[in-house]
């Protein structure tokens, strides 16, 4: 249940909680800093505005509230029996993120506020992707060796998955449209951002897009034909592996792969391997607790191949993270958020606000696979978000509404 009342609707408080939301998410995918500066001013609004002491009592009934509390209390407890004390702690700090969840569950998304969500995050996906672009192409100046926009090229796994969902959320909005012009500035649009997906170099944002491609293909199409959006599915995948980017990424992938297993060489995807292999077998070891909040580094040390590869702090894959560091109740809490969010997207997807956070939450479960996401300030920020917003209010979309061919994937 939402945590507005009769205050909220229309409020000043209510206004400037949800202009902070739509800036926060329109900043995100530009820099980093100015998106935390954001949430964190949105959040203060939220305290300073008193709602933090109106509305405590009614968090005990939020349905979100469960999920969250259990994933923020793991990280605290898990500093109590963690061999890392240190590491843990950085952890435990990312844990603020979280206020975001309550402060966004303050408003309501009536009167199409959810479509304009979606548009200030487009509109920020879509300003990197020209500056990168750009850069790419020469035209515009890149910070060496490799930049994203205004982003360092630490960003490039998170930046290319929220292009994937920038594309999916394109094609929700070409099937929405009102009428061909609005259509053809999706259509222009998906180019853009398309084009920026496939010079990136990212395996996660490609396998993100490789695996949304029917659903893109669905909303571009408009209706369930199952042999159209098989064909649209191929050719959209066809088209990314027209890039020579794409195509060696996936080249140096098999390689690296084959390396690892004759080897254990030691190279970008032989080190997830590595991590990932680690975390299964620290696992296997502490299966009911797992080895507390940032044990994961100190016990990893062990499985180093040699002293020349590096100390990595988490499993870079969402599901190992909270199953290694706090074991079976982990497992549980992870599952918990996804399943949260899945059944909270698909219930209002015939909103813009519903489809929005299925399609996030399909997104942040890909990009899971291959880093924790979940603990990563761009999608940690989201994910606080998106558990907090209330669709209770949001409207249908009309051009879904009318026919039971056109409901929303």
């Amino acid at each position: 249940m939402p945590l507005h009342t009769a205050d909220t609707n229309g409020s000043h408080t209510d206004r400037a909680i949800y202009t902070g939301l739509c800036l926060t998410l329109f900043l995100i995918p530009i820099a980093t800093s100015p998106a935390v500066a954001m949430s964190s001013l949105t959040i203060l609004v939220w305290i300073f505005s008193g709602r933090i002491v109106r509305q405590w009592k009614s968090w005990l009934k939020a349905d979100f509230f469960p999920p969250v509390i259990l994933f923020i209390a793991l990280a605290f407890i898990g500093l109590l029996y963690t061999n890392d004390i240190d590491t843990g702690l950085k952890f435990v700090r990312k844990s603020h993120y979280w206020l975001l969840a309550f402060a966004a569950s303050s408003i309501t998304l009536a009167q199409g506020r959810d479509r304009r969500l979606m548009h200030f995050y487009v509109a920020g996906v879509t300003f990197t992707s020209i500056l990168f672009v750009l850069q790419y192409f020469g035209l515009a100046p890149m910070r060496p060796p490799y930049s994203i926009g205004l982003h360092n090229r630490w960003a490039h796994i998170s930046f290319s998955l929220m292009n994937a969902l920038c594309l999916i959320s394109l094609s929700y909005l070409f099937r929405i449209a009102g009428d061909n012009r609005q259509k053809a500035l999706m259509g222009g649009l998906l180019i853009v951002n398309f084009l920026a997906l496939a010079l990136l170099l990212s395996d996660s944002g490609h396998l993100g897009y490789i695996l949304m491609t029917p659903i893109i293909a669905y909303n571009l199409i408009g209706k369930r034909n199952l042999a159209s959006i098989a064909a649209l599915s191929a050719l959209l995948i066809g088209l990314l592996f027209l890039s020579p980017v794409t195509l060696s990424r996936f080249n140096q992938t098999i390689t690296e792969t084959n390396n690892y297993v004759e080897q254990q060489s030691l190279t970008p995807v032989g080190l997830r391997y590595y991590m990932w292999g680690g975390a299964i077998r620290l696992y296997a070891r502490n299966p009911v607790f797992g080895l507390g909040t940032g044990g994961y580094k100190k016990a990893m040390n062990e499985f180093k191949p040699s002293d020349t590869w590096p100390d990595t702090i988490q499993p870079h894959n969402s599901i190992l993270y909270m199953m290694v560091s706090f074991g079976i109740p982990g497992l549980i809490s992870i599952l918990w958020i996804y399943y949260y969010l899945i059944k909270k997207g698909w219930l209002n997807v015939n909103t813009t606000g519903g489809a929005f956070v299925l399609y996030f939450a399909l997104v942040l479960i890909v990009g899971g696979l291959t880093d924790t996401q979940i603990i990563q300030v761009h999608f940690g920020t989201m994910l606080a978000l998106f558990m907090g917003i209330s669709l209770k209010k949001a409207e249908p979309d009309m051009s879904i509404e009318v026919s039971p061919d056109t409901e929303a994937p």
